[in-house]
This record gives structure tokens, C-alpha cells and sequence, in this order.
């Protein structure tokens, strides 16, 4: 929750500025309550809490009354996706618990899933305010964003049962039982086994289509915490 916070509070950095003091506050609403929206339904498909429904199903009302009506079924398009990174993350932990392995495209369906969110936040701009134009790169910036945060949680994730990137790779490597949970045993596998090379290769893919599209040079701060991530990739591959 607290990481898409944050990420309500870099838009109003990362994007180029708006028209006027009154678009800005406009569009700020709406990521407040985007985001609200997705914690509520985060935290219902977490406890199934009935209560966290209720409140997301006025907090989605809401949000829709703020936007005009042309822009309602593309957004409702994005936020399906959304919805379903939820129940696709619930199908991982299933194959996580019987110990099976994962292939490549799973993994970045995953990535690409965690994203979903910022691709929806991204759009949302796009069509509320012109002068954005980088929802890609903003998506791109969460996903590295996620790959350093994954291999930095690793043991909480490996014990908790979370889907975890470094985890994922190592299935195809190694039978789940011989997975370890310690990071320093994990990070070191990977290196082993070229799996360090392989997250920094997707990573770097990652990168380098969203460093290429000219217009990122308009938002520094969105540049700045792309190329941050990234490091925080590489720094966290060679910790241990």
C-alpha cells in the first residue's frame, strides 16, 4: 500500500507540468482516488473482507463521477486487467505450494501484471491531461521498481509463499525443495546458474525501451527513478 502511495505523490513530479493550478488539483483527486481503489481491493482479495468491497465499490463510483463519460470504457478495459493480476498472482501461490516450476513467460506475465496498475494511472493522465505522454515509461519504472524489491524481499516472500522473481527463475534450475529461503544461498545460486545474468538482461531490455523514447527527457525525476531502479537491480544481484 504504501508503495502505490508513493507512486500517487511522483506523478505529480514525474509528469510534465499541466495547463493550470486547477487541472493539476483535478488530476491529483483522481489519483487519490484511483489509488484508494486499488489498496481497497488489494486488501479484500488479501482477507476477503467484505467491508473492503463495500468501500471500493464507493470509492470506484466516485472516482467515475470525476471522469467524463467518453473515457469510461477504456478505463474499465484497464482496470479489468487489474483485477486480473489479482487473481493471476492467486493461481502463482497455488504453483508455488505444490512446488512446480515456472517458465519465462509466466514470470513476465507477472512483472507485466504488478505493472498493471501504473499502465492504468498512466492512461488515466494521458486522457485528462495532454502534455502526458508516458505511461509506458512510467509502467517501465515500476517494474524495475518491483525486480529490485523482489530479490530484496526474498526471504520474507520465499517463507510468506508470495511469488518472487528471483524464486520463479530458481524453479527452473532446482526442484522446490532445493530452493533455499536464506537470500545469501539464493543470490548466490542465481550467479551459479546465470540467473543474475538472465534478471539483468530482462532488466536491461526494460530500460533501454523506455530511455529511448525522446520524450522522457521532459520528465527528469521519471528518468531519474528509472535508471535509480535499475542500479537497485544490479546492487541487489551482488550484495552477497
Amino acid at each position: 500500500i504504501s508503495h502505490r502511495l508513493s507512486i500517487s505523490t511522483q506523478l505529480t513530479v514525474y509528469g510534465v507540468p499541466v495547463t493550470s493550478n486547477a487541472k493539476a488539483k483535478e488530476v491529483l483527486e483522481l489519483i487519490k482516488t484511483s489509488v484508494r481503489c486499488a489498496c481497497l481491493l488489494d486488501l479484500h482479495t488479501e482477507t476477503e473482507d467484505p467491508v473492503f468491497l463495500g468501500e471500493f465499490e464507493v470509492q470506484r463510483k466516485k472516482f467515475y463521477n470525476l471522469i467524463p463519460e467518453q473515457f469510461h470504457a477504456e478505463l474499465q478495459t484497464l482496470e479489468g486487467e487489474v483485477k486480473d493480476f489479482f487473481q493471476y498472482e492467486l493461481q502463482l501461490r497455488m504453483k508455488l505450494g505444490r512446488g512446480e516450476k515456472f517458465t519465462s513467460e509466466e514470470i513476465e506475465r507477472y512483472l507485466l501484471g504488478k505493472s498493471s496498475d501504473n499502465a492504468f494511472y498512466g492512461r488515466m493522465l494521458e486522457l485528462t491531461v495532454p502534455e502526458w505522454d508516458l505511461t509506458n515509461e512510467l509502467r517501465i519504472q515500476t517494474i524495475l521498481f518491483d525486480m529490485g524489491k523482489d530479490i530484496e524481499d526474498y526471504e520474507q516472500d520465499v517463507r510468506g509463499g508470495f511469488p518472487n522473481i528471483l524464486n520463479m527463475f530458481l524453479t527452473q534450475k532446482l526442484a522446490s525443495s532445493k530452493v533455499p529461503a536464506n537470500p545469501v544461498e539464493a543470490i548466490k545460486l542465481a550467479s551459479r546458474f546465470g540467473i543474475s545474468n538472465e534478471i539483468l538482461g530482462l532488466a536491461t531490455g526494460y530500460r533501454t525501451q523506455a530511455v529511448s523514447n525522446p520524450e522522457l527527457a521532459q520528465a527528469p525525476s521519471l528518468q531519474a527513478a528509472i535508471n535509480r531502479n535499475f542500479t537497485r537491480i544490479e546492487e541487489a544481484l551482488k550484495s552477497h
